[in-house]
C-alpha cells in the first residue's frame, strides 16, 4: 500500500517491542488471576487485570470512534482517509470487539461517506470494500452495489467475483434469484448514464460475475432472463461494439455471458434471439474485422445462438485471422450437435466466399491441384 500520514514515519522498533511486551504482561496477569487459589491474592490480581483490560478496551473503542469521526471530515485528503480505513480494517480483522464498536458507532455510514468523497482513489476504494467484507461478509460487498459512486460499485463487483472464485459453494449460500437480480440491476444502472471509464468497467464486472454464476449453475439462466437479462445483455454488447477496440474486453465478456445463458436450455436461446442478441452479434462492426482478442468469443457465441450458417456468414463478413480462427473453432464444436448432411451443405454453400475472405486477409487460397 502507498504510505500515508499515519504510516509515513519509520516505526520505532523499541516502541513496538515495548507495546508487545506490555500486552504479554497483561495477558500473563489475566491468565494468572484465573489460576490462583489463595485469597486475598486471587481477588487483588483479578481486580487489577480487570481494570487494565477495561482501560485497554476503552482506549481501543475511543480509537475506533476517533477514526470514524475523521472519515466524515470534509476536505480531508485521500491518503489520510485511506490510512484511517486501513487501521480500521486491521483492527476489525483481529478483533470481534472492534467489529462491534464499528457497528455501534455508525461505521457503515461513515465508510459510505468517505468512499463517495474519494471514489477516484483506487487504493482507498479497494481497502474500503474489503473492510465492508470484514464487517458483514459477502453481504457487506453486495450492499455496496447500490452506492452512488460507479467506481465503488465496480470494485464491489470485482471483489464478489474474486470471492466466488476462492470460496467454492459461496453462491449456494446466497439467494440465487436475489443475487442475479442484484447484479442485473447494477448492470442496468450503468447503462442509464453516458459511457465512460467507470461505467464500462462496471458493465465488464457485472458480465463477469453473471457469467460465473450461470456457468456454475446453468439453471440460473431462467432467473437471468426472467429479470430482463437478455435485454440488458444486448444493450451492453451494442455499447461495447460502439466503443471500439479500447473496450474489446467488454465485447468478450458480453459474448461469454451470452454463451453461458445459451447453455441453459433451448428456451434460453430462443429468448436471447427475441431480445435482439443475435442481431447485435451479427451486426457488430459495420463489416470491419473483429479485434483479435475478442473474435473467438464473438464467433463462439454466434455458433451457440445462431448455428453453423450464421457463423459461416460472419466469417465472410468479418475477414481476418481472428474471425477465421474463432469461426473454425465454433464450427467444430457446433457441428457435434448438428446432423452431418446439414453441416456439409452449409460449408459447401459458403466455402468459396470464405476462401475469398482468406485471400483478403492475407491468407493465400490453397491450390486445387494435388501434390504427390
Amino acid at each position: 500500500m502507498t504510505t500515508g500520514p499515519l504510516r509515513a514515519g519509520a516505526v520505532d522498533s523499541g516502541s513496538t517491542a515495548g507495546s508487545a511486551d506490555l500486552l504479554a504482561a497483561l495477558e500473563a496477569l489475566a491468565d494468572c488471576a484465573g489460576r490462583l487459589a489463595t485469597e486475598p491474592l486471587k481477588g487483588t490480581i483479578g481486580n487489577a487485570a480487570a481494570v487494565l483490560v477495561a482501560q485497554v478496551e476503552a482506549s481501543c473503542r475511543d480509537s475506533v470512534k476517533f477514526l470514524l469521526a475523521g472519515l466524515c471530515v470534509p476536505g480531508e485528503g485521500a491518503d489520510a482517509q485511506n490510512d484511517r480505513v486501513w487501521v480500521l480494517h486491521q483492527m476489525c480483522r483481529h478483533s470481534e470487539s472492534a467489529k462491534r464498536w464499528f457497528n455501534e458507532l455508525g461505521g457503515s455510514a461513515a465508510l459510505g461517506t468517505v468512499l463517495g468523497a474519494h471514489g477516484d482513489s483506487y487504493e482507498l476504494v479497494q481497502t474500503g470494500v474489503w473492510l465492508a467484507h470484514e464487517i458483514h461478509g459477502p453481504a457487506g460487498i453486495i450492499g455496496l452495489f447500490g452506492h452512488d459512486s460507479t467506481a465503488v460499485r465496480a470494485a464491489a463487483l470485482w471483489a464478489l467475483h474474486a470471492l466466488l472464485g476462492r470460496q467454492k459453494g459461496l453462491s449456494e449460500e446466497l439467494s440465487d434469484s436475489g443475487l442475479v437480480a442484484c447484479v442485473l440491476e447494477a448492470l442496468r444502472a450503468a447503462q442509464r448514464v453516458p459511457p465512460e471509464q467507470h461505467t464500462c468497467e462496471l458493465q465488464l464486472a457485472c458480465c463477469s460475475v453473471l457469467q460465473y454464476l450461470l456457468e456454475e449453475r446453468p439453471i440460473r439462466s431462467s432467473v437471468f432472463l426472467a429479470h430482463g437479462g437478455g435485454e440488458a445483455l444486448t444493450t451492453a454488447l451494442r455499447a461495447a461494439f460502439a466503443l471500439g477496440e479500447d473496450w474489446a474486453s467488454l465485447v468478450s465478456a458480453s459474448a461469454k455471458l451470452a454463451t453461458a445463458v445459451a447453455a441453459g436450455s433451448e428456451q434460453s436461446v430462443q429468448q436471447l434471439r427475441r431480445d435482439g442478441l443475435l442481431e447485435a452479434l451479427v451486426n457488430n462492426g459495420s463489416g470491419g474485422a473483429l479485434p483479435e482478442r475478442c473474435a473467438g468469443d464473438v464467433l463462439w457465441a454466434l455458433g451457440q445462438i445462431g448455428g453453423v450458417a450464421v457463423v459461416l456468414e460472419a466469417m465472410v463478413r468479418l475477414p481476418g485471422p481472428g474471425s477465421l480462427r474463432g469461426g473454425m473453432v465454433a464450427l467444430a464444436e457446433r457441428s457435434r450437435g448438428t446432423p452431418p448432411r446439414r453441416t456439409s451443405a452449409c460449408i459447401r454453400r459458403w466455402r468459396p466466399r470464405c476462401w475469398t475472405s482468406r485471400g483478403r486477409a492475407g491468407c493465400p487460397r490453397p491450390s486445387t491441384s494435388r501434390s504427390r
